[in-house]
């Protein structure tokens, strides 16, 4: 699967997303490959679904850091839970906020602005997300560095 995953995207035009090649990558053993293609290819939506449910993490990481697939077509279901699980993707989701514009922004926010590890919540501040109450909420937060990255 080596030579495979080192094809993706690089020696070969990446296929249309309703090409059978997509599926079936995104079906291999291999979570290397499906992470490869959760990455770099423009998914289809029942793909994007099976990959949003993927059991390895580093595979549902890729789809948050995609560059091919739009990011506002991922579930708000599936970006709220990769938040709580992965503190690398809630700090992409908070730097790349704008591209996930069709999510249910309030919900998001709140939930990055909420999150239990104190470097979300201080990436949060440092990219001044949400309301004057959510601010407000992060200057009183219980970590100094939050606090200080909130003033």
């Amino acid at each position: 699967h080596s030579l495979l995953s080192g094809l993706i995207g690089y020696d070969f035009p990446l296929p249309p997303a309703n090409h059978p090649l997509v599926d079936l990558l995104s079906r291999h053993p291999a979570s290397s490959v499906r992470q490869q293609v959760a990455e770099s290819f423009e998914l289809p939506d029942h793909v994007l679904r099976r990959l949003e449910d993927d059991a390895i993490l580093a595979v549902r990481e890729a789809l948050a850091r995609g560059h091919s697939t739009t990011k506002d077509r991922l579930s708000h279901a599936f970006l709220s839970r990769l938040i709580q699980e992965s503190i690398d993707a809630a700090e992409r989701i908070i730097s790349d906020l704008s591209e996930f514009a069709e999510v249910d922004m309030a919900d998001l926010t709140n939930a990055l602005l909420n999150h239990p590890d104190p470097a979300v919540r201080k990436r949060a501040a440092q990219s001044e997300l949400g309301s004057k109450a959510g601010k407000k909420k992060l200057k009183a937060d219980v970590d100094i560095e939050v606090r200080s990255a909130a003033s």
